[in-house]
């Protein structure tokens, strides 16, 4: 999965929470990516609030900002997830279709 870009964030010096201004990342992120920030610094993400807000750790080390630029870097394996759903699936329903 290609990293996400969209939009601008707002993010305050010591501070978890990033808000996002043309953003999606409850669709385009998921928990345990990688956020750059406007820092250039990197942060995992630890929560998705909405398409609009995230929360970060550790907390900004950079100068607040407003329309700062960002990156979300996929560090989770979507191979692996969509094992394990397929996994619960089967486990779910396998003996019903087996007959």
């Amino acid at each position: 999965m290609p990293w996400y870009r969209t939009g601008t964030v707002a993010i305050t010096t010591g501070q978890t929470t990033v808000t996002g201004t043309g953003t999606a990342f409850s669709a385009n992120a998921r928990v345990g990516d990688a956020f750059q920030g406007p820092d250039g610094r990197w942060y995992e993400v630890t929560n998705i609030a909405s398409a609009t807000v995230l929360s970060i750790l550790p907390a900004y080390q950079g100068a607040t900002v407003v329309g700062g630029s960002y990156g979300l870097a996929p560090m989770q394996g979507y191979v692996k997830e969509s094992a394990d759903r397929l996994r619960q699936l089967v486990d779910q329903w396998g003996s019903t279709l087996a007959g």
